[in-house]
């Protein structure tokens, strides 16, 4: 396959491509474990195409004070699925959600707080508040479904 020639490999927005594309199919990588090593994967044209992941980037929030996020951490980096974000609301999100050997109706409450946010910050309140009343932090681990009207 021959690549086209941009200029704009010394760019922020190429070296977020090309880490992208990094994370999903380099196993050298040290993160790839967490991408590439669950399936995740970049979409045929962005992966392909700088200047049509670009296009996508500029024309939906991009800024460089921004990072990309995967919106559903189950799904690959395509343009419905990802969104820019800043550092730290992105770092509120990290490590939080391990699905692994997880009951469904826990992946679903975990699902909820991560698209409402503010899952940590929300998390070490909760955990100091038991701590404070004598209680067992690890009951978090259990949400309690909403009740039906």
């Amino acid at each position: 396959m021959k690549y086209k020639q941009h200029g704009k490999s010394y760019t922020r927005l190429y070296r977020i491509w090309t880490n992208m594309k990094k994370r999903c199919y380099n196993p050298n990588v040290k993160c790839y474990k967490h991408y590439g090593g669950k399936g995740i994967k970049v979409c045929h044209r962005w992966r392909y195409d700088f200047e049509a992941f670009e296009k996508w980037a500029l024309t939906h929030g991009y800024a460089d004070n921004l990072t990309i996020d995967r919106i559903d951490i189950n799904k690959g980096y395509q343009p419905t699925n990802c969104q820019w974000i800043t550092r730290s609301e992105n770092s509120k999100k990290d490590c939080v959600f391990n699905y692994k050997n997880v009951a469904p109706e826990e992946v679903e409450y975990r699902k909820a707080l991560r698209r409402y946010g503010h899952m940590k910050k929300m998390y070490d309140e909760a955990v100091e508040y038991l701590i404070e009343e004598g209680k067992d932090p690890s009951t978090l681990r259990k949400p309690v479904p909403p009740k039906r009207a």
